[in-house]
């Protein structure tokens, strides 16, 4: 089967009996991406194939492979619809977060209201990636367990490099009802092994610090 994501939002909204499989494939534009997901987004392209098999209210996407913009992801689904929950495994390329500051609300009444956290989905979900960028803060081998529901979600254990030293924590988001969209952000982690004149280099733009030492902080923080 192959289409545009209003097709594959349409084929998971509307009831079918039995059990179906298909190899998916398909192509969006911005503006249909924005209206499935609830807000607006800042990839000009999406593309997704997969085999997808749909059974008693429950659909999977396994040997899955994407591309929005220079995005690129991979990994297998599993969503169903009451409650709504996902669960998965995903691996990206590079993850920039920058590129969703100032997201807002989709405006089309019959989507997720950026408020309505009571229909975010349950999520359970391996996530790793290549590095994931914010702001001046870029981890490598980013490895994460992503868990949560209703607005409220965690990624720990979260384990990544930063400046070459490897690091280990957690972070909790809870969604708060603004528009545009952000969140109470509660940050714990350790560098037990820091170069530090490296982390400060890369986070201040100073070489305030030399040598080698252990870091261990806690951040909350309103984005």
């Amino acid at each position: 089967a192959s289409g545009g994501i209003e097709d594959l939002s349409d084929f998971y909204r509307s009831p079918r009996d039995g059990k179906i499989s298909a190899s998916l494939d398909v192509t969006s534009g911005p503006k249909e991406l924005g209206r499935l997901l609830g807000f607006t987004q800042p990839f000009s392209s999406f593309k997704l194939k997969g085999n997808v098999e749909w059974q008693a209210g429950n659909l999977s996407i396994d040997a899955m492979q994407g591309k929005a913009d220079e995005l690129t992801f991979t990994g297998s689904l599993r969503s169903s619809f009451l409650p709504f929950s996902l669960a998965g495994d995903l691996r990206f390329n590079e993850l920039n977060l920058d590129a969703f500051k100032g997201r807002t609300a989709a405006k089309n009444g019959s989507e997720m209201a950026p408020s309505d956290f009571s229909r975010w989905p349950r999520v359970t979900l391996n996530i790793g990636a290549d590095s994931l960028r914010w702001d001046r803060l870029l981890l490598e081998n980013v490895e994460m367990r992503a868990t949560g529901q209703n607005g409220t979600y965690e990624l720990n254990p979260l384990t990544a490099t930063l400046a070459g030293s490897p690091v280990i924590g957690s972070l909790k988001a809870v969604m708060l009802p603004t528009s545009p969209l952000s969140a109470r952000i509660g940050l714990n982690f350790s560098v037990p092994q820091a170069e530090l004149g490296d982390i400060c280099q890369l986070l201040l733009s100073q070489g305030l610090l030399k040598g080698k030492g252990s870091v261990n902080a806690s951040l909350s923080f309103t984005t």
